[in-house]
């Protein structure tokens, strides 16, 4: 069973996380945190409701939420995905990824992905995807295109000046 300490934790990460997650995630959090409270003892049950840990709501606008929320699915189904992307210079274009993995990072959402066009790593910021479509056509892990494969080159490679530092960095990063 859970200590006070950890359910304290759970209860803490869920509110945070909550209002920076896709609504169909969101949700399943919800409930299962509601499941794991209410099958806790009395004084671990009442330590984790009384929490004095809240965050404010996200800054994410609806549409980004469902947004990250089909990427997440595609993500877990391997489907490719069609999209029209606006870059940081008002230039947009079409592109077909592969996504691989999303990252939060100091307030906004980026998908790590294999970009066809490029034949390479790309990161895209989440709420800078003006239009999305979900791909029939899967894809498979390949050598040099997979999750572990970006968080590696991310870590390496991503030292150009005023460039922001992925997740993967700051995870690899000293403290």
């Amino acid at each position: 069973m859970f200590s006070q300490a950890e359910a304290k934790a759970l209860m803490a990460c869920l509110r945070i996380a909550q209002s920076r997650l896709d609504p169909e995630l969101a949700s399943a959090g919800e409930h299962a945190l509601q499941k794991i409270v209410g099958a806790l003892p009395p004084s671990v049950r009442a330590a984790a409701e009384s929490m004095a840990l809240h965050a404010p709501e996200s800054t994410l606008d609806d549409r980004t939420r469902r947004t990250l929320q089909t990427v997440r699915q595609a993500i877990e189904a391997k489907r490719k995905l069609q999209m029209r992307y606006r870059d940081l210079n008002d230039r947009t274009g079409v592109r077909t990824v592969h996504p691989l993995g999303c990252f939060y990072w100091d307030s906004v959402w980026i998908l790590g992905g294999w970009c066809e066009w490029r034949q390479a790593f790309r990161n895209f910021r989440i709420d800078r995807i003006e239009e999305l479509g979900v791909s029939d056509e899967r894809y498979r892990d390949e050598p040099g295109r997979t999750l572990a494969d970006l968080l590696r080159e991310d870590c390496v490679n991503d030292t150009r000046p005023g460039r922001p530092r992925t997740v993967a960095a700051l995870h690899n990063a000293p403290s």
